[in-house]
């Protein structure tokens, strides 16, 4: 059978990872690990493999490479979505909607940096997805994209642990009282600046499970009249 450029490669990288620590008792005649590794990667139980796993998956978008190294270790990734951390993470650039018809079911995570604009299709089209939306951060984005996202986000969004947005503008944007839904009760974590958003402590209620609160506003903001 060939042998897969990308299964070296990436057994390669595993045995990197674990040189000197507890991975080499399982091979305690080795004189070289990586021959050895090599050719003995594929004798090791799975359970053992989806511990090498938990240490290759960070960031969390790095699972992709482990399941395209051969078909005994896709379902191995598969088989542990939580413990692996498993997210498709958008950017505003990836093609969000063919990942969805090709992968799992997995949690999804919206991080946009700036230079992105929320007129994307890709960023819309995760939103659709509300009740798979693990975590948002956007950072530097417009006004108007912010408040093009609140009015996207007018329901509730279950799975949302983790909530991060900022305008890049010293004005500050303006989200209508139905944000959310006006219910987030997974939310660990919210951070707002320079959002005006009067409707929070009514939020903040309904959030059961946050332990970090942050919201900053510009000192040129103006309150709509």
């Amino acid at each position: 059978m060939t042998e897969n450029p990308a299964h070296h490669c990436a057994v390669g990288g595993l045995i990197r990872r674990f040189r000197g620590t507890s991975f080499a008792q399982y091979f305690p005649t080795a004189t070289d690990r990586c021959i050895i590794g090599y050719a003995a990667i594929n004798a090791l139980p799975n359970e053992l493999l989806l511990e090498i796993f938990d240490y290759c998956v960070y960031p969390s978008e790095e699972w992709e490479t482990l399941v395209h190294v051969c078909r005994r270790w896709r379902p191995i990734v598969f088989s542990a979505p939580l413990r692996l951390r498993l997210r498709h993470v958008c950017t505003g650039r990836t093609p969000i909607r063919e990942r969805l018809c090709i992968w799992p079911n997995l949690p999804i995570v919206l991080r946009v940096f700036g230079g992105f604009s929320l007129n994307d299709d890709n960023i819309f089209a995760a939103l659709e997805h509300r009740g798979r939306i693990y975590e948002i951060c956007m950072v530097g984005v417009s006004n108007g994209d912010l408040e093009a996202l609140a009015e996207k986000m007018e329901a509730s969004f279950p799975a949302l642990t983790r909530l991060y947005l900022g305008s890049k503008t010293v004005t500050a944007a303006f989200f209508p009282e139905s944000f959310l839904g006006g219910s987030a009760p997974n939310l660990r974590s919210l951070c707002l600046k320079n959002i005006e958003f009067l409707s929070l402590p009514n939020l903040l209620l309904s959030a059961k499970h946050l332990v970090n609160l942050s919201q900053t506003e510009s000192v040129h903001s103006v309150k709509k009249v």
